[in-house]
């Protein structure tokens, strides 16, 4: 068997053992023997221990990538990439047509309402405005015409109004012109397409976590828009013809300002982007600009950020048009290594880097840190130290993880190469011995990892930390929530990842798959004066969806625990007395929260988490005697109680007064299991009696 007789010898043997739970141990199961004084030398370390959970952490990570291990080595000064004073931190782009899946899945809940009746909710003034319109466009209606029920139907198709930041959304539709006096008469029926203008946003969505950054692409409809005009073109089948056609557009522009304030809210029409981060630094962003694009590959929507840093100079549009998916993926993802680099140093500086160190070894500490893409690569250096890593022997260290991103057999692959690099070589056995050079064999992922957001997938992948298996079209984000207003979970895959000019570029394709994991409730909640007052919609309400627990209904699914007493001697010497009692809810939870709309409908949606809920707590007092001395000693624990699905209820907040619908007919669901309690098409419907009363 070979012999190792010296540190540097120990070092040359070692490899990617270094990274193993116990260094020697695998040394030794190689073969490898020790001398005398090498043995010795591994006495008087008295290395320090670490803990066993990082050591497996550290050991897992350093087992997926390559390892050469230097001494003393000197690494070339890392050269940044050059930041254009007119580019971006971080561009996104998505093709128009997943932004259309996604307004169209709004369509589907009533979000965005399928019927209008203009007639119930213009105001005298807007109905006076709509019948002038009216009569400069139509001659073979009656001079009272008025505006109806809008009814708007899919699909929606939206294109670029190039280099501005709004969309142009043709909605095919069909709208009642009537007669209101004497009596409500429908004069006919207008139908064709009408191109709404939206307004786009990049805004910051409220995750609840200031550790995370992320951006996604909000659409309005505005009263009067700035860019492009609506539009109106009328089906060659329609019962109803305009017969100046040159003033459709005035009756476009009517529309869309009468629309708009019924919707009354932005909707997010991407999938949330992750962006860079930091844990324990929160980016600021300085800039956005948005931009649609007109191309021959397909429409679609850019977004570019700065970040305070980046410098004063400008950011130049057009690079948010010339930012293309690649062929066959409708989303891209740019960012410049300026803000990650910035973004590492800053984290070295306040200490966050060192936290998460010390989470792995209390004792480490990171005094420098950069990354760079190169090529294919993205290199990150880490320079630390671990101090009395052996007595009083303090071990510096350098690693440079550098993670090569290959294309294999259509899959997307990491290389990963590690290169430690202990200070001296009287470092090495401590290093070794101490687990200090695993650690730094792990620390690069352990830190990077989880700021890069989008990008987490390419240094977590398969060869990293058992990323599930191979696929040509491996997933790397699993939405559970599924986007506001709709019933759709995005699914991003098909990754591709390159580097151009010190900037990261990465195409995914976005689809969109039906949920099956969340619980929808569709509701509409109408207002009367008395018994027989059919209602009006209650527009602007709070409505809470409850779980009755404070008392439990009849028929609920709660197993109660059992209650009471025992005792028991323990060898004649002790008795102990065991009781069990029981603490039932004092009050009904909230599982979810929404707002009516103009017609008093609201969407909820439940996660499974919320649907089953907790129903009280069963409490255990322990209590020990001893039967000599009469010492006791009590120990209490309190347990919740889970209940199987929820008992759900409505309570309903408007103009300081509440009403909630457990006395009505349809108004508690006992052990919701359902996905679906109501459908758009027909909601839960309530008549409420408020004080005040809300008619508008």
């Amino acid at each position: 068997m070979p012999e190792l007789r010296s540190t540097q010898e120990l070092l040359r043997a070692i490899g990617d053992a270094a990274g193993s739970t116990d260094p020697i141990a695998e040394i030794k199961r190689r073969g490898f023997t020790f001398s005398a004084a090498l043995t010795q030398a591994m006495a008087r370390a008295r290395p320090r221990p670490i803990a066993e959970a990082a050591r497996q952490r550290a050991a897992r990570i350093a087992s997926k990538t390559k390892v050469t291990i230097r001494a003393g080595g000197q690494r070339p000064p890392a050269v940044a990439a050059r930041f254009a004073p007119d580019d971006y931190d971080v561009i996104a782009a998505l093709n128009t047509s997943l932004a259309d899946g996604i307004l169209n899945g709004m369509l589907q809940t009533n979000t965005i309402p399928q019927r209008i009746p203009f007639d119930r909710f213009l105001s005298e003034s807007d109905r006076a405005t709509a019948a002038t319109a009216l009569s400069g466009v139509f001659t073979n209606i009656p001079q009272n015409s008025a505006l109806g029920t809008l009814n708007i139907r899919g699909p929606f198709v939206s294109r670029a109004l190039h280099n501005t930041d709004a969309l142009a959304l043709d909605v095919p539709f069909s709208l009642e012109i009537v007669t209101l006096s004497p009596i409500r008469n429908v004069v006919g029926v207008l139908s064709g397409k009408i191109t709404f203008i939206v307004a786009l946003d990049a805004t910051e969505p409220q995750l609840g976590n200031l550790e995370e950054a992320a951006i996604v692409i909000t659409a309005t409809l505005p009263l009067s828009p700035t860019q492009g005009a609506p539009a109106l073109a009328i089906d060659p089948a329609s019962q109803i013809q305009p017969q100046r056609p040159q003033n459709l557009p005035t009756l476009a522009l009517l529309l869309q300002r009468f629309v708009a304030p019924l919707i009354a809210q932005s909707f997010e029409i991407s999938p949330v982007i992750n962006i860079p981060n930091i844990p324990g630094l929160r980016l600021i962003i300085q800039h956005s600009d948005i931009r649609t694009v007109d191309a021959p590959t397909g429409d679609r929507i850019a977004i570019g950020l700065r970040f305070i840093g980046a410098g004063n100079a400008p950011p130049n549009t057009g690079r948010l048009l010339n930012l293309v998916p690649d062929s066959g993926r409708n989303i891209v993802l740019r960012a410049h290594e300026r803000h990650f680099d910035a973004a590492l140093a800053a984290a070295q500086r306040n200490g966050a880097l060192t936290e998460i160190a010390k989470k792995e070894d209390s004792r480490a500490r990171i005094n420098s840190a950069d990354m760079r893409f190169s090529g294919n690569k993205i290199i990150i250096t880490l320079e630390g130290e671990v101090v009395d890593a052996c007595l009083t022997v303090n071990v510096n260290f350098t690693v440079t993880q550098t993670l090569e991103l290959i294309l294999e057999n259509g899959q997307l692959r990491v290389k990963s190469t590690s290169s430690p690099d202990i200070s001296n070589g009287d470092q090495i056995l401590c290093a070794i011995l101490a687990f200090v050079t695993a650690l730094a064999l792990s620390l690069p992922i352990l830190i990077v990892a989880p700021f890069i957001g989008i990008f987490q997938a390419i240094l977590i992948a398969a060869d990293l930390l058992d990323f599930p298996g191979p696929s040509n079209s491996q997933s790397i984000i699993r939405l559970d929530r599924p986007i506001p207003g709709t019933e759709l979970i995005p699914v991003l895959d098909g990754l591709l990842s390159r580097v151009e000019d010190g900037a990261l570029i990465t195409s995914l394709n976005g689809s969109l798959r039906q949920d099956d994991t969340n619980t929808y409730i569709y509701a509409r909640f109408l207002n009367t004066l008395h018994g027989l007052d059919p209602g009006v919609p209650l527009k602007r309400a709070r409505v809470d969806v409850c779980d009755q627990d404070a008392p439990p209904p009849s028929g609920d699914d709660v197993n109660l625990p059992r209650t009471g007493e025992t005792e028991r001697i323990i060898g004649n010497k002790f008795i102990r007395t065991v009781s069990v009692s029981y603490e039932p809810p004092t009050r009904d939870p909230v599982l979810g929260q929404g707002t009516t709309n103009f017609d008093g409908r609201v969407m909820i949606v439940l996660r499974p988490g919320q649907v089953a809920n907790g129903a009280g707590h069963v409490v255990t007092t322990t209590t020990i005697e001893n039967l000599r001395t009469h010492e006791t000693e009590t120990t209490t624990t309190r347990r919740a109680v889970r209940e199987g699905a929820a008992d759900v209820y409505f309570r309903v907040f408007a103009m300081g007064d509440q009403e909630d619908t457990k006395g009505k007919p349809g108004g508690l669901t006992v052990n919701l299991r359902s996905k679906r309690l109501g459908t758009p098409a027909v909601p839960l419907q309530f008549a409420l009696r408020l004080d005040p009363g809300i008619i508008q």
